[in-house]
């Protein structure tokens, strides 16, 4: 990623280029400040039962979880993919299902940092069946440990160190999908890669 000082605004098209790097920067940024905003009041608000769905496509919430983590997903140079096949509109809590994708990405954004891997990626996929709408978030990471994996949705526990983690984002997820969506939530591993399952009712009745 260019810094601003690394383009030549006497050239008319770095100079574009410059402008057009500095409003994707000011949109990314308003995105991350309203989603730290809204993610304080998810944590106040955590468990008031006032919470109010909307309808949504599970599609529209991938694309908002992945455009407050895009800048360091691209500082990490790792290669993200989509798959994504659930537009249907359905009742959901946007914003806990954007803090429950944005919790797992970002944790195998970290995982990266751990481990050398030349060809880092994170796949995301979604699809239908007849009763369900499920989400995979699958990475290559380094993989997580039988026992670790055991434990991964225990409140407070965590694989990172007192700095980067408070173990409570994963254990939050499973709150979210489970009794805010009477979905599941499973992680897997197998190798260097990890797979969430994340599924939601279609005919979720909120």
């Amino acid at each position: 990623m260019l810094e601003i000082n690394e383009y030549d605004l006497s050239n008319p098209e770095e100079e574009k280029r410059c402008v057009d790097y500095m409003k994707e920067r000011h949109n990314s940024i308003q995105e991350q400040v309203q989603h730290l905003s809204q993610t304080i009041n998810d944590f106040r608000d955590f468990y008031k039962p006032n919470q109010h769905p909307v309808q949504e496509s599970l599609d529209n919430s991938i694309h908002k979880a992945i455009r407050i983590l895009e800048p360091i997903i691209r500082s990490h140079t790792i290669n993200l993919q989509t798959t994504l096949d659930t537009k249907e509109i359905q009742n959901i809590f946007v914003s806990r299902i954007v803090q429950t994708l944005v919790n797992i990405i970002k944790n195998a954004v970290d995982a990266f940092d751990e481990i050398h891997q030349e060809q880092p990626y994170i796949h995301i996929s979604s699809y239908q069946t007849s009763t369900d709408n499920i989400i995979t978030i699958r990475d290559n990471a380094g993989g997580i440990s039988p026992e670790n994996l055991e434990h991964i949705f225990d409140p407070y526990f965590s694989t990172k160190d007192d700095k980067n983690g408070t173990g409570l984002g994963l254990y939050m997820s499973k709150i979210i999908i489970e009794k805010h969506h009477q979905g599941s939530i499973i992680a897997s591993s197998k190798n260097s890669e990890t797979t969430f399952t994340i599924t939601i009712p279609r005919n979720i009745n909120l």
